[in-house]
């Protein structure tokens, strides 16, 4: 038996009777209650006859569909024809690229924003990483420096004693804003064989990371040691940070510079070409050349000062004991001082402007307790 299926006029709910069956008999009494049940439930059937409209509907759909494939067929040939033209473009500026560096070996363009690269010449710094390379370790600073305030700059010298750690083409270390003059490496005293000095044939930067590589006709063997000579200058500013310049003004209204330094934490870089950082511990020896009627202070006791003609002196200090560079201070000042001993002889000293005299004995009195204080817990005179 078909499917017959019958619409309610009132409910508006559609029932469907399904019966299927093999005996006439039981067809003809199917058939009888069937229309019995219609007429008492009111039922009509639901003829669909199709819509006039749903011919025009179908072509307006068919027509928009057309519209919408046309619309992405252009779409997406438009993207491939630009990004042809994209990897045309690129490859042009690469063929550039190459035939630049190949006409210009040395001032080739650096592959990657990522690599850091001496601006002057071009060419790949030879060490990329923000942490030294552990090939050399220094063991001595000596530093010569001459400030000049009037001018607002200074040249300076450094010899530091190396020693080579592991096979090396480059001695790398820290440098912020110096003009490096020039690089002399020569064998220590005690090394066999003649010893001949050595100039830095070439001299590569890393700003980004305050550091400089010199290069030296000479196979820098594991174990061999060295004195490095560095002749560089640079400028005085009122930065706080590194060897600068400060002002104070007197009772009188007028206004003294001085030099002062402050190197924690990686800031002695910034004043001559060092190791940089904590580990690299050595001794440091300084001698600064000054004008007559300024004084230096350092972390050790004054050695000696020389007179060098005119108004220029020059004060040499004691070597420190082994520390880091953040640890190295030095000022260049007109500063007066009171002094007084603790219990055990050390002398301690404060230092101000004259006109701040007065005001030191507090801080001498605390400063020679203390001091005393920590000797005892210590252990150490």
């Amino acid at each position: 038996m078909g499917r017959v299926s019958w619409h309610h006029v009132e409910e508006d709910e559609t029932v469907d009777l399904l019966q299927s069956t093999s005996d006439d008999d039981n067809v003809t009494s199917q058939r009888r209650m069937s229309d019995d049940n219609v007429r008492s439930l009111n039922l009509s059937p639901r003829v669909i006859q199709p819509s006039s409209g749903n011919k025009a509907l179908d072509e307006t759909k068919y027509k928009y569909s057309l519209i919408s494939v046309l619309v992405i067929g252009i779409i997406l040939i438009m993207m491939v024809n630009i990004g042809l033209g994209y990897r045309k473009c690129h490859n042009n500026e690469q063929q550039q690229q190459q035939q630049q560096q190949q006409a210009h070996p040395s001032k080739h363009v650096p592959p990657s924003q990522d690599l850091c690269m001496d601006e002057t010449t071009g060419l790949k710094f030879p060490w990329q990483k923000y942490r030294l390379p552990d090939k050399v370790e220094p063991s001595s600073y000596h530093i010569h420096l001459h400030p000049n305030f009037t001018h607002e700059n200074y040249t300076g010298q450094v010899e530091i004693n190396i020693t080579i750690i592991d096979t090396a083409e480059f001695v790398i270390l820290h440098t912020r804003g110096q003009k490096i003059l020039s690089a002399t490496l020569t064998p220590a005293e005690n090394s066999p064989g003649k010893q001949e000095s050595y100039k830095a044939t070439k001299t590569l930067f890393c700003i980004k990371n305050d550091m400089v590589a010199f290069h030296f006709n000479k196979k820098l063997k594991a174990w061999d040691k060295y004195s490095l000579l560095i002749d560089f200058n640079g400028n005085l500013t009122f930065s706080l940070g590194g060897f600068y310049l400060s002002k104070y003004k007197n009772q009188q209204g007028k206004e003294t510079v001085i030099g002062a330094t402050q190197f924690e934490p990686t800031d002695a870089r910034a004043a001559f070409p060092c190791f940089d950082e904590p580990a690299y511990k050595a001794n440091f020896s300084l001698s600064m050349v000054r004008e007559r009627g300024v004084h230096t202070l350092f972390n050790t006791p004054l050695q000696s000062t020389t007179p060098l003609g005119g108004d220029i002196e020059r004060d040499d200090f004691q070597p420190t004991v082994r520390m880091s560079t953040y640890l190295v201070a030095f000022i260049v000042s007109d500063f007066v001082k009171i002094s007084n001993r603790t219990s055990t002889g050390v002398e301690v000293s404060v230092y101000a402007s004259k006109d701040k005299l007065d005001q030191l004995n507090y801080a001498l009195h605390f400063a020679c307790k203390v001091l005393t204080y920590f000797e005892n817990l210590f252990k150490i005179p």
